[in-house]
């Protein structure tokens, strides 16, 4: 893997991060039973994972596939396309 494509796996990571950490900060979400069996650390932290694997499983992994297989010289490298209408098949 040559340099540029690990800048750039580096860059959507750290993005990730903070859009994570800027999304928790925006939203102040009440969990009580957390907060009364955990401490502020261990319920900042599980907000934290959960937050950062759903981006990272729903766009983050999509992106740093594509940019691996063009450093490797794949051709027709594509990411995920959403399909703006549904088809629906009569019964």
């Amino acid at each position: 893997m040559d340099m540029q494509c690990r800048e750039r796996i580096k860059a959507e990571f750290r993005d990730c991060v903070s859009r994570t950490l800027q999304r928790l900060q925006a939203e102040a979400t009440k969990m009580p039973f957390h907060e009364a069996l955990l401490s502020k650390e261990a319920v900042f932290w599980s907000r934290f994972e959960r937050s950062f694997s759903t981006s990272f499983g729903q766009s983050v992994i999509e992106r740093v596939s594509k940019f691996v297989a063009e450093s490797t010289n794949a051709v027709n490298v594509t990411a995920q396309k959403i399909l703006s209408s549904i088809l629906i098949k009569p019964i």
